[in-house]
Formats: C-alpha cells, structure tokens, sequence
C-alpha cells in the first residue's frame, strides 16, 4: 500500500528517530560524540514504539522497520517494568533506600510547609533499614532517632551540605571520596547485617544545572547548552574513574545509591554499574521516574546491587512533591549457598 505525502514525512523522521536509537548498539561510533543523546534516549525509543503502533494501526509496511529492534534489543527493561506480585516479609531481608532530599527544601523552592518534618515522617512510615541521602544539610535535617549508626560528610571542608548514611546495623569503617573541582561527592560505609558485611556507597555525580531557556531557538545558545552538557558528562566520566579507584580494592558484596545526572543508557551508567544489578530492571515497576528536567520525566536515581545479594523488591516512592527527586527503595538478601 502506497504512503500518502505526510506519512512519507513521518517515515523519514521515523527512520532518523530508529538510525539514533542504533547509537545503543554501539553501531555508529561517531554518534558517542554526541553526549546528550545518552539521557534523552529513552524518550527517542518511546518515540520509535509510538511509531511502530501507528504504522500496525494503519496497517502500513513500515512497522517491518522495527523487526530487528525487538528481536536484538536486550534493554527495553531499562524503560519500563511491568507490575510483579510482591514478596512476603522475610527476616533475611533488608531494606536499602536512596534519596536526593535537594537540602530539605532549605530556600522554599517548594511551595510546602514543614518539609524537613515530612521527610522524617515520610521516612518513619516506610521504615528503610540503609538510607544514603544526597543534598544532604546539616542545619536543615530532621532528627532520626531510630537510626543508632550513621556518617554525615560535608563536600566542602567549611560548608554545611554534602551526603549521609543512616543505618540500624553497626558502621565499622567508612570513607569520603573528593571529586576534583565540583560541588558533588561520593561516600562508603562497610555495615555488619548478620554475620556478613555490607559496602555501601553513595554518590552524587555532576549535576546538570542547565538553563534550557530559549536553547531550541537560538543557535548560539543551543551551543553554549552543548558546551556545558559536554563539560558536565566529562566530569562524570572523571568521577566514575575516582569511584573505581576507590572500589577496586572492596571485597565485600556492594550497593551502589546513586544520583547519576545521567540516564540508564549512558556511559558513565554503564561505568558505575559495571557487573552489579540494576535494581529496578530486576523488580521495579513502570517507566521509574525519579527527576523531571524541564517537564520531561527522567530516571537519574539507582540503586545497583552485587550479585551475591538477591534483588527482592523495588519502589520508585510517589514522594515528589518533597524534593525535586523521588525516593527509590530496594529489599535485598544474602543468595543461600
């Protein structure tokens, strides 16, 4: 069946939208270039699967396009996960939650009462067992008195922000990690739960802080955007690079909270992640927005866990109207011998 005028456009844009989304399969070396396609990837393939249930609908021979990408693409799971039946509680289970609480809402950019006290609530009634926070304020934070062990670390040497970890099980080492020329920093702490031990790590990689005002308008603009993007992911890149440093001599089993400022299909994922578990592609639900940039919901927030731990059940929390970030929680466990 021949294609009308408009829908030999939309097959054009379709076919730029499909040969992006081969930049996944490390095809085209020369898109990985072209950094800030990493984090709006994800929304170029919920593109392309709009397109494939137009042309099915139309019953249109271009929806044969799509063939390959749903027989050879292994990572649609890093965009959607459907519903899973919930577990049962279990002793040997424990609870592991990451949060950006963005300073406990220090300068009101939330329009929203008591934000520190909320955060604490909101923490009591899920009742995580590990908390890593990122944007962490000293003077801003609530009390959190069931949490008997815990490393609060400044960024800067005579600042007040940095990151925390909470914990109910006894801390017996812990350690910062400096990242060179940012505001941003990592941290680890090695958590005795039964018998075995835990290394917990906690990163907040290179923020964003892009002004998309008018980009898509003017050129000169859009370049100084792509300028910055490229700076930023670099530092990210760097800052990975520290984190191995620091892992490469870790034989405990691990769990990575982290706040990437990058998406799932980028590179400095695929480096902090290396051979660990991405917990929601294992248990989570739907698309796991955790961050909306510039109206656009993005999935910046992971948690990544060893392969000795078994990934029981994950949430992405409807807590949004506290921080600019969402909640993200895991129940994990020892695998048996």
């Amino acid at each position: 069946m021949k294609l009308k005028f408009i829908e030999k456009f939309l097959l054009l844009l379709n076919v730029l939208m499909l040969f992006i989304q081969l930049k996944t399969f490390h095809f085209i070396p020369s898109f990985h270039k072209i950094v800030f396609i990493d984090l709006i990837l994800p929304y170029i393939i919920i593109i392309n699967l709009f397109f494939f249930f137009f042309w099915i609908l139309k019953s249109k021979w271009p929806f044969t396009l799509f063939i390959p990408f749903f027989i050879f693409y292994n990572q649609w799971g890093m965009i959607y996960q459907f519903p899973r039946a919930s577990i049962r509680n279990d002793n040997n289970i424990f609870n592991v939650m990451s949060y950006n609480v963005r300073l406990f809402n220090k300068y009101d950019w939330i329009k929203e009462e008591n934000v520190p006290k909320k955060i604490a609530n909101f923490i009591k009634i899920n009742d995580p067992d590990i908390i890593s926070f990122q944007e962490y304020s000293i003077p801003d934070s609530p009390r959190l008195t069931k949490y008997p062990y815990k490393y609060i670390q400044n960024t800067k040497s005579n600042g007040s922000v940095g990151l925390a970890i909470f914990s109910k099980f006894p801390i017996i080492n812990k350690g910062f990690i400096k990242f060179d020329n940012s505001n941003n920093s990592g941290m680890f702490t090695d958590i005795i739960y039964n018998y075995d031990t835990l290394r917990v790590y906690n990163l907040h990689l290179e923020s964003l802080r892009i002004d998309f005002n008018d980009s898509l308008i003017k050129n000169s603009s859009s370049n100084k955007v792509k300028l910055k993007l490229d700076d930023v992911f670099e530092k990210q890149i760097n800052q990975a690079k520290i984190f191995h440093k620091i892992d490469r001599d870790n034989n405990y089993a691990s769990i990575v909270c982290a706040d990437l400022n990058n998406s799932s299909f980028s590179s400095v994922y695929r480096k902090i992640k290396g051979d660990r578990i991405d917990a929601f592609t294992k248990a989570g639900k739907g698309l796991g927005t955790t961050f909306n940039i510039f109206l656009f919901p993005f999935r910046i927030d992971f948690i990544f866990s060893d392969k000795k731990l078994k990934v029981y059940d994950f949430k992405t929390h409807k807590n949004q109207y506290l921080s600019d970030h969402k909640a993200i929680s895991v129940k994990l466990g020892f695998k048996k011998n």
